[in-house]
Parts: structure tokens; C-alpha cells; sequence
């Protein structure tokens, strides 16, 4: 009996050899011809340009190197955001790495859930995005972000700005009917300072200003988006050279420049501050509470806002 069973066994062995041989070497030609032979140049381009038409014209992108891995995923190595502005691509944003991967079942089951990671030289990002019947599910954890990654912000509005930003970003999309995104924002200012700059401030012309602290860590940004509108719950600053407090709403609109303003509430300002921008403070001298404080307005179209301290309007 025992040798009967020694012959079967003797029979199947060689089968079950040559499926794991089978086995083994679909692996090995699928790592060999995807991961050595797949043409990466012509990957790196073709994912390049979906990202620019995502954007739309306004924006192009640079990547230094692209790396696949793990069957669904991908990595790109000095991620780059440039903005056209006046015939020149000003550097908006830059990542030391991005990396993005699709959960497999997920794909399966036709609703694509995609992990991303952003390592930036100060501060991380990480989230998912998942898409659920027509809606786009988008979460975001700031760990640390420094506004110094952003240098879009210097070479439009002249900011030298830096930072320690942390916090949340949740909110449901639905390409279809913009307006019916719904979320949250919560963001904590653990440090928010303004190096040496020379600021832009439209036909008011360019202030010189010195190194400024606007916040060591009891700011926040509390936001919720619902019916077509962001209602700022609370936008404040404090214990530094600018004290601010606002709330009020963004109404949404198709595109950017439909988005419109309605916001109000009130700054005040150091003495270093006030020095600083003596021609300013002189302007609006008039305009401070008996509590030392300014009230502020902000309303109109995104593109164009309509600025007022208290009854004065600012030239922007």
C-alpha cells in the first residue's frame, strides 16, 4: 500500500514541478519585459501631459525621473509645477518626490481608491483620493508644510514667506456639478512668518518689509464647503506682528475668476509693522476702532477683490 502511494506521489510530483516552473518564470519574464524593457521615457511624458491637461493651459509640469513599482504604483522624482504668466513658466510649487499608487481591488470593483505621498524638503503631504458612483472622495493630512515649496507666492505677490502648516483637507467632488462639493478644512499655523520681501500691492506700488512673526501656533483655518459655498467658520491670527481675525463665505462658481468674495472682520498691528509700512498706516489712520483695531472687508470677484478698512477702499 505504502508503495502505491510512493508511485502516486512519484506521478504528481513532477506536475506540480512544472506549474510552479510555470509559475516562477511568468513572474520573471513579467519583471524582466515591464520593469527593464517598459519604455519609462515615453510613460514619464504621457503622465506628464495628463497632468497638464488636468490643470489646463495655465500650467505645465517638470519631472526629473518617473519609477514604477509594485504592479499599480508610480513615483516622480523632482516634481515641479510651473504657471504661465506673461509669455514666462514661474516656478508655483516643487516636490522632492510624489508618489501614487492604486489599491488593485479597488480597480476591480470600479471604484479606484489612489494613496498618494508628497515629500517636499519642509513638510509632507498624504492622502487618498476614491472615486464612488459620480463623486471624488479627496483626503489630505498636511504634516509641517512650508510656504517656502510655494514660490509661486514670491514671484507674483513678492512674499518670502515661510511656515509650519499642519492639518486637514476632506471634501466630495463631482465633476459634473461642481457646486455640490461638500467638506471640511482645518489647518493649524504653528509658525507663519514673513522673511525680508518687497510686496506687491497693485497700484499702491511695492513696500519693502521687513522680517515679520504673524503667528507661533494659536492661528487656525476653520472651513466647511457646502451648497456651493466655502463658509469660513474662523481665519485668525495671533501673538505676532498682525493680528487678524475674519470669517464669512467663497461662493464657488464654474471657473476660478466666477468665484466671489464676502468676507469681513478686523487686524491690528504691531509697532514694528506699523513702521514698516508707514505710508500705509498713515492712509488708514483714521480708519482704527477705539479697541485699536481695524475693521476689514473683503468682497467682490476672486480675481479682483474689493478690499475696504474700514470706510476707505485700498487702490488694488
Amino acid at each position: 500500500m505504502a508503495d502505491k502511494g510512493r508511485a502516486g506521489w512519484g506521478r504528481v510530483m513532477p506536475k506540480m514541478l512544472r506549474w510552479v516552473g510555470l509559475v516562477v518564470l511568468f513572474f520573471v519574464s513579467f519583471f524582466f519585459f515591464v520593469y527593464l524593457m517598459f519604455p519609462m521615457d515615453a510613460l514619464k511624458h504621457r503622465f506628464v501631459g495628463e497632468i497638464e491637461k488636468a490643470l489646463g493651459p495655465s500650467f505645465e509640469v517638470s519631472v526629473e525621473d518617473l519609477d514604477t513599482h509594485w504592479l499599480s504604483g508610480v513615483t516622480l522624482q523632482s516634481f515641479e509645477l510651473l504657471k504661465r504668466s506673461e509669455g514666462q513658466a514661474l516656478p508655483a510649487w516643487k516636490a522632492k518626490e510624489l508618489t501614487a499608487g492604486v489599491g488593485i481591488f479597488s480597480l476591480l470593483f470600479g471604484s479606484p481608491k489612489i494613496y498618494f505621498s508628497v515629500d517636499m524638503e519642509n513638510g509632507e503631504l498624504n492622502g487618498k483620493v476614491q472615486k464612488k458612483n459620480k463623486d471624488w472622495y479627496f483626503h489630505c493630512e498636511l504634516s509641517d508644510v512650508d510656504l517656502k515649496e510655494f514660490p509661486i507666492l514670491k514671484a507674483e505677490l513678492g512674499l518670502n514667506a515661510a511656515s509650519d502648516i499642519s492639518g486637514n483637507i476632506d471634501f466630495v467632488y463631482d465633476p459634473a456639478e461642481p457646486l455640490r462639493a461638500s467638506g471640511e478644512i482645518r489647518l493649524q499655523f504653528d509658525r507663519l512668518e514673513l522673511l525680508a520681501s518687497e510686496v506687491k500691492l497693485g497700484e499702491m506700488g511695492i513696500f519693502s518689509l521687513p522680517a515679520l512673526l504673524f503667528s507661533k501656533g494659536n492661528s487656525k483655518l476653520e472651513a466647511k464647503i457646502e451648497r456651493g459655498a466655502v463658509s469660513v467658520d474662523r481665519f485668525n491670527f495671533a501673538d505676532g506682528d498682525l493680528g487678524l481675525d475674519i470669517t464669512g463665505k467663497i461662493y464657488l462658481g464654474q471657473t476660478l475668476d466666477r468665484y466671489r468674495l464676502n468676507l469681513r472682520g478686523n487686524f491690528e498691528m504691531s509697532q514694528k509693522l506699523g513702521e514698516a509700512i508707514s505710508l500705509v498706516t498713515a492712509f488708514i489712520e483714521k480708519q482704527k476702532g477705539e479697541d485699536g483695531k481695524y475693521p476689514l472687508s473683503v468682497t467682490g470677484p476672486m480675481n479682483r477683490p474689493h478690499i475696504k478698512i474700514g470706510a476707505m477702499s485700498l487702490p488694488l
